[in-house]
């Protein structure tokens, strides 16, 4: 099964106030980097991952601003669907 390293950051969201989780790249297990725009970034864009376990526990654990965490997520059927459509 294929899977992918996503990087989730906590970030300032757009009022400047509070926090907003965001995906800032994509990792192969071949070591190709994908940068996501940052227009692209939060994580409410990304239907299929947040729908994931991984991110379910990403999303409970208490990021601090600046604060990221790299974690390889197996890529399902949908989210294989979803990658797809974006080519």
């Amino acid at each position: 099964m294929e899977k992918l390293r996503f990087e989730f950051v906590m970030k300032a969201a757009a009022d400047k106030k509070s926090n907003a989780l965001m995906v800032t790249s994509i990792t192969t297990p071949d070591g190709e980097i994908f940068d996501i725009p940052a227009e692209l970034q939060e994580v409410s864009l990304h239907t299929e991952l947040m729908k994931t376990d991984i991110y379910k526990k990403i999303k409970n654990t208490n990021l601090k601003r600046n604060q990221k965490r790299n974690v390889w997520i197996l890529l399902n059927a949908e989210i294989k669907a979803a990658r797809e459509n974006c080519k």
